[in-house]
Parts: structure tokens; C-alpha cells; sequence
């Protein structure tokens, strides 16, 4: 995987849950939400397995999303 400028959200998301990657998305609103990306649609995404709320899901408007963190180098 490798970010690019010219990525859109939408498109990183679907990669990430391609590859099965964690995923920490950062909301306008300052909130982070980490878990596993399982559903991603025209105007929303869906994050499971979220990190310290393993019982949640979260659906997320991809328009209240300001950035996404994902590992791309094993160490």
C-alpha cells in the first residue's frame, strides 16, 4: 500500500479493508475512532472491532472525516 495525494478517503478506506488493515480515522469534530474498516459507501464507512469498545461498530459520514492513519511499514 502507498498514500497518495491524489487519493481520495473514500478510495484509501476501500484499500484498507482490501488488505485488512487497521485503520485510525480522525474526525472534524477531534473524536479518533481505531478498528478494522468492514463496509465502505458512497457517503459512509463502517469501522468493527473498535479499539477499547470491542463490543461498538461505528458508522462514519465520510464528509466528518479530516484524516486517516493507517500502518504502511513493518518496522
Amino acid at each position: 500500500m502507498e498514500l497518495k495525494a491524489t487519493m481520495r478517503v473514500r478510495d484509501l478506506l476501500k484499500q484498507v479493508h482490501q488488505e485488512g488493515r487497521q485503520v485510525c480515522i480522525h474526525l472534524d469534530s477531534g473524536a479518533e475512532l481505531v478498528g478494522m474498516v468492514v463496509d465502505v459507501g458512497e457517503q459512509n464507512v463502517v469501522l468493527s472491532r473498535l479499539v477499547s469498545r470491542e463490543f461498538f461498530d461505528a458508522l462514519v459520514r465520510l464528509d466528518d472525516v479530516s484524516a486517516v492513519e493507517v500502518q504502511i511499514r513493518d518496522s
